[in-house]
């Protein structure tokens, strides 16, 4: 990637439970239809529906790994997402469970590609076993 085009979301790298909109520059084809949007959750997961409301988690969602995360209690977690044309990559990087900062940060990426393929990926994840 290429390092200058990739955005920290500067929101949703210092809250808790917290959504933003973030446009595609491709078509995603998801269940039979092309989604131009998607709603980046804190919380690990990509809403895919068009209402946002307090019920993200219930339906229309893409979750490479979904947990209580608070970017805001470490000041290295960041959430940022890159666009290249054809592809979006979101990562979550360095984020802590909101109740449990001792099992450390995790790091994971869920990646859309243009012709409908999910692809996710693990950098750092703790054993919560």
């Amino acid at each position: 990637m290429e390092k200058d085009k990739v955005k920290i979301h500067g929101i949703l790298s210092n809250t808790h439970r917290q959504a933003a909109r973030v446009n595609l520059s491709f078509d995603f084809p998801f269940y039979g239809h092309f989604l131009r949007e998607i709603t980046v959750a804190t919380g690990g997961f990509i809403y895919t529906g068009e209402v946002v409301h307090r019920m993200l988690t219930a339906t229309q969602y893409i979750a490479p790994l979904m947990a209580n995360f608070d970017p805001s209690v470490s000041r290295n977690s960041t959430v940022r997402y890159f666009d290249n044309g054809t592809a979006l990559v979101v990562q979550w990087d360095h984020v802590h469970l909101q109740d449990n900062y001792n099992l450390g940060s995790f790091t994971f990426q869920a990646t859309l590609l243009m012709d409908g393929r999910i692809i996710f990926g693990y950098k750092e994840v703790s054993n919560v076993l």
